[in-house]
């Protein structure tokens, strides 16, 4: 099997035939030690990475304990592997590369730790020396890239931030540890290229997998068999078992009702405060906060894919459809895949449309719709109107309807989900279930059609949070069937692939009259993946 020409992308990829190899592989390891068992079941992120030996330096001794596996020697390939944080306590474990830096073996900083502790009545100099520190802590994490450059993290987000965001020309280079999420540096690809360059290997592949004894798992005893996944099928099956099963045990369809069945699956919940949502075996791009501003230092160097996103842009701006335009409002049609307005990167937006295809001297976004998701987007053509229509979001008077076509059967034939949530500080835009911290979202669902496997919701939101229908459709306690095609919450790996979820209907009032648009043809709900 041949190696990729051009090495993957981390934010947005199709996991290689030799990742889905080394990823099995390591799985069998990691099911092998059972002293990892109690950790796995809050879940870890692994990562593997195929290298081919490229001249060794100085560097590399090969001492049995640096996560080196070979299983393609006569090509010269083999896989490094990592895991995110630490494992069972510790940050070097036998058969994973080491981290960048390891905090737990500097004297300086356990003693400064203590010193800061003993502090208590000193607020300012406790303030200023913990900050002292967590600079030095972020120093000591020297990153290389493929040009043999080397910089600290400071030195990565000062440059990161000021070329991306920040645009400040008084930009201090210790303020950018401000600006650094706890546990950078410590996920699974800068570990792996790390070692990579540090020891002359060349990266071909890498890709993230998610390792976890799921929450029914907890509940029901899952039998040991349903968590061995098959990485080659995971983007193509969904197990019947993990979708027909309640928390307490009993199959879906069997004597238990509609509202015993609700009933149990809260009471379950309740022991849950605080959840995110992440599938057993399931691949996963890098995270945003932590790792796009280190890697795009790290790969500084490389031939690196194209994000597909991108590739998307320009044509789906050709996509945008007009469903009603008059003096005041313009209706449009937004495709999967595009942004409603500018974000991040240089991904493609609805306002790039109107400025290059639609030109309006003035136009302002009553609402959005996420990226992932497809459907009617209201845009104001004067400021009279969209104050009028914002005030009519905030009083819940307008009505929206969605149609989503999800993987699993819903138990029940409509009800209420109420669920609080909150965005994951380390890897936006994800969101979190979080029951003590979160912002109430309430969703009514009604099932549309039954398909054998999965089910066609409508889905009528009355609060209107990020990522508030994925995440209620595959949360246990919510419908516990993600919809099809989502990458973030569901068991989609291809970053290709159409979220099966459109904004199909909405009801408002323009001028004090009473209008209602509707998408004709829900298209990318009716395709689904091969």
């Amino acid at each position: 099997m041949n190696p990729p020409l051009l090495f993957t992308n981390p934010f947005s990829y199709v996991p290689h035939p030799l990742c889905l190899e080394a990823a099995r592989e390591l799985r069998m390891l990691i099911e092998e030690n059972k002293e990892w068992e109690e950790e796995l079941r809050k879940g870890k992120m692994f990562g593997v990475m195929v290298v081919r030996e490229n001249g060794r330096n100085e560097n590399n001794e090969n001492n049995g304990n640096n996560g080196e596996n070979g299983y393609d020697e006569a090509k010269g390939l083999f896989y490094l592997a990592a895991f995110s944080g630490q494992l069972n306590g510790k940050s070097e474990v036998e058969g994973f590369v080491p981290p960048i830096f390891d905090v737990s073996q500097s004297t300086y900083f356990q003693q400064e730790m203590h010193e800061i502790e003993l502090l208590v009545g000193d607020k300012e100099e406790r303030r200023r020396r913990s900050e002292a520190l967590q600079d030095w802590l972020f120093q000591q994490y020297k990153c290389r890239n493929a040009r043999g450059e080397e910089k600290d993290l400071i030195e990565i987000f000062t440059d990161f931030y000021r070329g991306k965001m920040l645009k400040q020309e008084n930009f201090a280079r210790n303020a950018a540890s401000h600006h650094i999420p706890s546990g950078s540096g410590e996920c699974c690809a800068p570990k792996l290229l790390q070692y990579a360059y540090l020891h002359g290997l060349a990266p071909l592949c890498m890709a993230e997998f998610w390792v976890q004894k799921s929450f029914e798992d907890e509940k029901i005893g899952r039998q040991e068999d349903e968590t061995n996944v098959d990485f080659e099928d995971e983007k193509t099956r969904r197990r019947e078992d993990e979708t027909n099963v309640n928390f307490e045990g009993k199959r879906r369809g069997g004597q238990e009702d509609e509202e015993t069945h609700h009933r149990n699956k809260e009471q379950g919940f309740r022991e849950i405060i605080s959840s995110e949502i992440r599938h057993d075996g399931r691949f996963y791009p890098a995270c945003h906060k932590k790792c796009r501003p280190i890697l795009s230092f790290m790969l500084d160097g490389l031939d690196v894919e194209e994000s597909l996103l991108e590739q998307k842009g320009t044509e789906l701006l050709s996509q945008v459809k007009i469903i009603f335009e008059d003096a005041h409002i313009l209706v449009v049609d937004k495709p999967s895949g595009l942004l409603s307005v500018p974000g991040r990167g240089d991904l493609k937006s609805v306002a790039d449309w109107i400025r290059s295809c639609h030109p309006l001297p003035d136009f302002w976004f009553v609402h959005r719709l996420d990226q992932d998701t497809s459907g009617l987007l209201v845009i104001a053509k004067d400021e009279a109107t969209y104050k009028d229509l914002q005030q009519q979001f905030i009083r819940h008077e307008v009505q929206k309807t969605y149609e989503a076509l999800l993987d699993g059967e819903v138990v029940g034939d409509e009800g209420k989900i109420k669920l609080r949530m909150r965005p994951d500080p380390d890897d936006p835009p994800r969101q979190i279930v979080d029951m003590n911290h979160g912002k109430q979202a309430v969703t009514r669902w009604k099932v549309v059609e039954r398909l054998g496997g999965q089910t066609r919701v409508e889905l009528y939101p009355d609060t209107g949070r990020t990522h508030q229908l994925r995440v209620h459709c595959a949360h246990p306690a919510g419908l516990n069937a993600p919809i099809h095609g989502d990458r973030l919450y569901g068991v989609s790996e291809n970053p290709d692939s159409n979220l099966c979820l459109c904004a199909k209907r909405i009801r408002l009032k323009v001028g004090g009259e009473e209008m209602e648009f509707e998408v004709g043809n829900v298209d990318n709900i009716n395709k689904t993946e091969p």
